[in-house]
């Protein structure tokens, strides 16, 4: 019991909790960009929030000394100085260089108003609405993807990730499951005007679906993909703004840090401190209002900042993490305008998926499966099954293609006879097939008596789980069982009838 406890709180132990965590452990409809912004990078602004805000409203993020003394305690003096500092705000000016003047009304502040720190009261608030608008646009990402694709996307991705997990026969219901949900998605949203490639002749038809690649229309099937990609951008929108909005926040004006955390890690590895700077200073000068008996006056007061180190520290990081996770989100908002404006790629998916469930022959020319990938999947459920792949893995991903791809055959009701599709399916038929035994009459001649097998031993092919139960027959027959022969006796009690019989047998 002791040694579970001990292990428990142990590094390993605490690792294995991180790990259980639901957000760590979470998939949903995104790919590792999205996954960059919304979890890892609200997880780190939201550690480094407390971190500070331990640092800065319960440690002592200000310490000040007052070279004369105010009032006759010392103690209670220096902690209404530390106060007043940390709420006004310090001036970054070297204390040799910082004075003030009893016969103005404001102690001659005013001509270091630029200096005026007032940042790092508010470095934990920042940080914290920071965390939540990387947070944002996956909450606007759910919103859409929830019911308004025509089925829950993210579930469907939830429940294929648990499958990926199991085996034996729960692994295929859920793989059934999944698949039933995709299908009911696509059939649901399926244009009617956009049925296969003989009623896309006409011009009206073609700029309908050139159109449709920029249209974000469920009969379009490009809904889903496109109000991703728009996501995609207020990603990118977000983290761009938030590099620009960092120097704004702390108050830096000069071009010369346009880059800030490079500079900055450029400016203290050559030895370039704050003072030259000016940015995140470790002391300060601050004036401090004094009330006495005689009249007010100004106190000067010298502060340091140890709050500022670890600021300095945080932002130089937060800088090169908000580039890495810019690129990223170029990058993958790059590859899926390619995949959108390529239909090739959709196609070339499909059959690698195909391929990958060991029932698909690939071939360079195939119509029914570029029609399945154009009317059937579309854009929208090829963007689905991509994200199944990416989040779940190709094995589980080539279990659902090869799913949907029966049920589309199922609904169509092609011929799989045809030599481009071998190999889909092994397919049988479902009639008793004729097992005649040849016989020969008194005469010597020779004929042959149909018998009809026993349908509980005749062999059949069942469709899939996900294609529903179809009396344990494929309705894609490869051969078609020739139509039964008549009964006829084994002897013929004359010669007429039996040339009769002769004659219907060979007919």
């Amino acid at each position: 019991m002791g040694s579970d406890n001990e292990e428990s709180a142990g590094p390993e132990g605490m690792l294995e909790q991180f790990r259980k965590m639901d957000i760590v452990n979470y998939i949903g409809v995104e790919d590792f960009a999205d996954e960059l912004s919304y979890k890892w990078t609200s997880c780190l602004l939201t550690v480094l929030c407390s971190l500070v805000t331990m640092k800065t409203y319960f440690l002592e993020p200000v310490a000040c000394f007052v070279p004369t003394p105010i009032g006759f305690t010392v103690e209670n003096q220096l902690e209404y100085v530390n106060s007043y500092c940390w709420t006004e705000g310090t001036y970054a000016v070297h204390p040799v260089n910082f004075s003030l003047y009893a016969d103005l009304h404001d102690g001659g502040v005013s001509a270091y108003a630029g200096d005026k720190i007032v940042y790092y009261q508010w470095v934990p608030i920042v940080l914290a609405v920071q965390a939540v608008l990387f947070y944002l646009p996956r909450l606007l990402w759910n919103v859409i993807s929830y019911d308004r694709a025509g089925t829950d996307v993210g579930h469907v991705v939830r429940v294929v990730r648990d499958a990926a997990r199991e085996t034996g026969e729960r692994h295929e219901k859920m793989v059934n499951h999944a698949s039933r949900m995709l299908h009911q998605m696509m059939r649901k949203n399926c244009a009617k005007s956009l049925r296969g490639p003989d009623k896309m002749r006409n011009a009206f038809a073609k700029a309908w679906r050139a159109l449709s690649v920029a249209m974000p229309a469920k009969a379009s099937g490009s809904w889903l993909i496109l109000s991703y990609l728009l996501i995609k951008i207020v990603y990118l929108t977000n983290v761009l703004s938030q590099l620009g909005l960092m120097r704004k926040f702390l108050g830096i004006e000069s071009k010369r840090y346009d880059f800030l955390g490079a500079q900055l890690l450029w400016d203290i590895s050559h030895g370039r401190d704050w003072q030259v700077s000016k940015i995140f200073p470790r002391i300060g000068c601050c004036a401090v209002l004094v009330k006495s008996a005689v009249g007010a006056n100004w106190q000067f007061a010298q502060c340091i900042l140890p709050v500022n180190m670890i600021n300095e520290k945080i932002y130089i990081f937060l800088w090169f993490w908000f580039v890495f996770v810019s690129v990223a989100t170029v990058i993958s908002l790059a590859t899926w305008l390619f995949r959108v404006c390529h239909t090739s790629c959709g196609n070339h998916f499909v059959n690698r998926m195909l391929k990958l469930s060991d029932n698909y022959q690939e071939t360079k020319k195939n119509e029914y499966v570029q029609a399945f990938c154009r009317t059937f999947l579309r854009q929208d459920g090829t963007f689905v099954l991509k994200m199944i792949a990416l989040n779940c893995g190709d094995i589980v991903c080539s279990e659902i293609v090869h799913r949907l791809w029966t049920l589309y055959r199922d609904c169509k009701g092609l011929d799989h006879s045809q030599q481009d599709l071998s190999g889909v399916l092994k397919l049988h038929s479902c009639e008793p097939r004729d097992q005649g035994v040849e016989l020969e009459s008194r005469n010597g001649l020779r004929f042959r008596r149909a018998t009809i097998a026993d349908p509980s031993s005749a062999s059949s092919s069942s469709a899939d789980e996900s294609a529903g139960e179809r009396g344990g027959c494929d309705v894609f027959k490869k051969a078609t069982a020739p139509p039964p022969l008549p009964r006829v006796v084994e002897e013929a009690p004359n010669k007429d009838s039996l040339a009769t019989v002769v004659d219907e047998t060979e007919g």
